[in-house]
């Protein structure tokens, strides 16, 4: 800790009251009427006693008060007004009294006026401050001491609790200022530096965290496709077998691809919160990678699917083929026909429209069929947990395009039903 301006406090003080001590004893006057020049004033008066006024009496250098009288106690001079002018009071007073002689006969007397009480009066005066301001000294001291302390000492230490506190709620982005010069400067910055280990353990721990949870719900969700392609083509098979063996094997198949997919769906309703969490990272890619995308989702081969006009987009192939799985395996589940699949260009998208030709949703449905959980009147015996077009318009509203459902009709009958899948062309990004 510096301690110079301590020592500096300190020694301004005892200086400034050693000097005010020195003032007070340097005057050794008494108060007492200088004899000499007592005689010398009034010699000079006796030489002109004809002619004495008050405003040219002598001795003025001498710098004392005193008055004149005639024989008869009559004021004749003074140097100034208010001064005794009678010899008893004079008297009392102490004052000293000389005779004016001229030719040695007695004219007059010369009160010179006695200061010393007025001079033990100030001297007390003066005693009683020095000593009050050398009472203060110590005070003052104390005081400016006690901020010095509270300012090198407590304060830091009232930051260092503050700074704790923050800690231990969590909150690890505001640091710790402090001066490096203080006692502490060493001491804080190791508390700051931990502060910035505990923020980076804490963003590193919440993005493993994250990234388990998208794990977790792509997975869950994922899986349950190539599951149920196992589960329909058991069900395929179940019906052609003839030979009861062969037949168990196939019931304990389709059985465990039930237990399966219960298991998953119970993994995917875990991690339901953090779906929304799931990184879309869009780049450009030509359209040539949406054919090969859309057979991988047509794991049963009934889609017609074209070459798509070749143009750049602004998609991530990643989800785009998890939005294809969503769409073709909900068109196996509640359609169960042939698909068509065209290209169109819309302002600055590309639509690409997987159609069935099956019964199409109900009407009222259709405005829900995105939403997070809701399932149609004709999911009901169905396995699924409405969540298959909720995450497909998500993760294209990520990607900015865009995904929607409507029915197609034949005159008043419908006749298929159509998600309009919309993909950003590239460059049209902001």
């Amino acid at each position: 800790m510096n301690l110079k301006p301590l020592w500096a406090f300190m020694a301004a003080f005892f200086i400034l009251g050693a000097a005010c001590l020195f003032v007070i004893l340097k005057q050794d006057s008494t108060g007492e009427p200088d004899v000499v020049a007592c005689n010398d004033i009034v010699h000079t008066i006796g030489e002109q006693w004809n002619s004495v006024k008050s405003n040219s009496l002598p001795g003025r250098k001498y710098k004392m008060d005193y008055v004149v009288l005639d024989t008869y106690g009559n004021v004749l001079a003074a140097t100034k007004a208010g001064l005794d002018t009678t010899l008893s009071a004079a008297v009392r007073h102490r004052d000293v009294i000389l005779d004016v002689s001229v030719d040695d006969r007695t004219v007059g007397n010369v009160i010179f006026i006695n200061s010393a009480p007025r001079y033990l009066a100030q001297q007390r005066w003066a005693l009683l401050v020095a000593g009050l301001f050398l009472l203060l000294l110590p005070l003052l001291f104390c005081g400016g001491f006690a901020i010095y302390l509270y300012h090198k000492l407590v304060y830091p230490f009232r930051r260092l609790d503050g700074f704790a506190r923050r800690v231990a709620a969590g909150n690890l982005d505001v640091p710790l200022e402090m001066d490096r010069d203080n006692l502490f400067g060493p001491f804080t910055e190791s508390f700051d530096l931990m502060r910035t280990e505990l923020s980076r353990a804490k963003k590193n721990e919440f993005l493993a965290d994250q990234s388990k949870k998208e794990l977790v719900a792509s997975l869950s969700h994922d899986i349950k496709t190539p599951v149920a392609s196992i589960q329909a083509i058991t069900e395929l098979m179940l019906v052609r077998e003839i030979n009861p063996a062969q037949r168990k094997n196939l019931e304990t198949i389709n059985d465990k691809a039930k237990q399966i997919t219960a298991l998953v769906t119970d993994l995917f309703h875990t991690s339901l919160e953090e779906l929304q969490k799931l990184r879309v990272t869009p780049v450009e890619e030509s359209s040539a990678v949406l054919p090969e995308l859309l057979h991988a989702a047509d794991y049963a081969g009934r889609a017609d699917i074209q070459s798509a006009p070749p143009c750049m987009l602004y998609i991530d192939p990643l989800r785009l083929a998890q939005v294809f799985d969503n769409i073709f395996n909900n068109s196996y589940k509640y359609a169960d026909t042939a698909i068509e699949v065209r290209y169109s260009f819309e302002g600055d998208m590309l639509d690409v429209t997987v159609t069935d030709f099956g019964h199409g949703a109900p009407e009222e449905s259709l405005p829900l069929l995105c939403n997070k959980f809701y399932r149609g009147q004709n999911a009901q015996g169905k396995s699924g947990s409405g969540l298959g077009l909720y995450l497909a318009r998500y993760f294209m509203e990520q990607m900015g395009g865009g995904l929607s459902c409507e029915n197609r009709f034949d005159g008043d009958t419908a006749c298929g039903f159509a998600v309009h899948v919309d993909l950003l062309l590239a460059g049209r990004e902001t």
